[in-house]
Formats: C-alpha cells, sequence, structure tokens
C-alpha cells in the first residue's frame, strides 16, 4: 500500500488503481484505510520501551557502534 504526497492511500497495482478513480467519481470521497491490527503497533511499542529500560548504557553504546559499522559499510 503506497502513499500519496500528503499521506493518503493509492493502490498499487492497475486494478486497485481503477476502483479508486470509480470511488472518487461516484462518490466524490474515500473511507481512509487504517491498521487492520492496532494492537501489533502498541505491542511492539511497549516491547521496544521494555527493551530500552532493561538494557545498560554500555549495552546501549555497544549495539549503536555496531550499527554504525554496518551502516557505513553498507552505504559508504
Amino acid at each position: 500500500m503506497s502513499k500519496g504526497p500528503k499521506g493518503e492511500y493509492r493502490p498499487a497495482d492497475v486494478i486497485g488503481c481503477a476502483m479508486h478513480v470509480d470511488k472518487l467519481t461516484t462518490t466524490g470521497e474515500l473511507e481512509e484505510i487504517g491498521l487492520k491490527q492496532p494492537g501489533k503497533q502498541k505491542s511492539g511499542i511497549e516491547g521496544s520501551n521494555a527493551r530500552s529500560e532493561s538494557l545498560s548504557n554500555e549495552r546501549r553504546s555497544e549495539i549503536a557502534k555496531k550499527a554504525k559499522k554496518v551502516a557505513v559499510a553498507r552505504w559508504g
């Protein structure tokens, strides 16, 4: 599911695009499509907060240094 410049929904396939145009021309508006499972997003946020609280500053620093090395190797 791709997004337009203003964050609106835009279908990626031809049939989806045709249906999108049809809905726009017949009704003049579209319903906003949200997350199918918003509980997963909430769970992921809670998990990341718990992990950041459990890590020490030294371990977090080690992870960041390793990530930086990988990024430099990949992107130069």
